[in-house]
């Protein structure tokens, strides 16, 4: 009869549970954030590389647009291309530096009327069409290809 004349005195483990729920909410909580964490690492990564490689493949476009030798009277044939930077066969890439690097080609489509608003007269110009396809090549074998149309005005 002594057990029950004295209350029940057995919370000393509540604490000690309450702790523990604490402590592993906090550590799905702190796995839940490295992950998190990982994955916005890995997408930032993943743009700069894409970034680069686009980088190198734009400055192909701006490696044709000073070398005029690649879309002059050379580059009349339609269905003709020129591979730049100065190669045959396009396998050469030109280096950017560690990481970057880009080729491409300059193809010629055909001639038109000067565009409205260019300031040429249709009857005594033409607009000779090109496309430009440069593949721009960066770190961790990133690869794109950007194509681009222009005109020349000529005779």
């Amino acid at each position: 009869m002594q057990a029950l004349d004295r209350p029940l005195n057995n919370q000393r483990g509540s604490m000690m549970a309450v702790v523990m729920m604490i402590l592993a909410l906090l550590t799905i909580f702190g796995m839940l954030t490295i992950t998190t964490s990982n994955t916005e690492l890995e997408t930032a990564t993943s743009e700069q590389i894409y970034k680069l490689a686009f980088f190198a493949a734009d400055t192909g476009i701006a490696y044709v647009e000073q070398n005029p030798d690649l879309y002059h009277d050379q580059n009349l044939t339609v269905g003709g291309s020129l591979s730049f930077p100065d190669t045959a066969d396009n396998t050469v890439e030109y280096n950017l530096g560690s990481l970057q690097s880009f080729n491409g080609t300059v193809e010629y489509i055909g001639s038109s009327a000067p565009p409205r608003g260019s300031g040429y007269e249709a009857g005594n110009y033409s607009a000779h069409n090109y496309q430009i396809i440069s593949d721009g090549f960066g770190p961790r074998n990133s690869a794109i290809q950007i194509e681009a149309g222009f005109y020349r005005i000529g005779f």
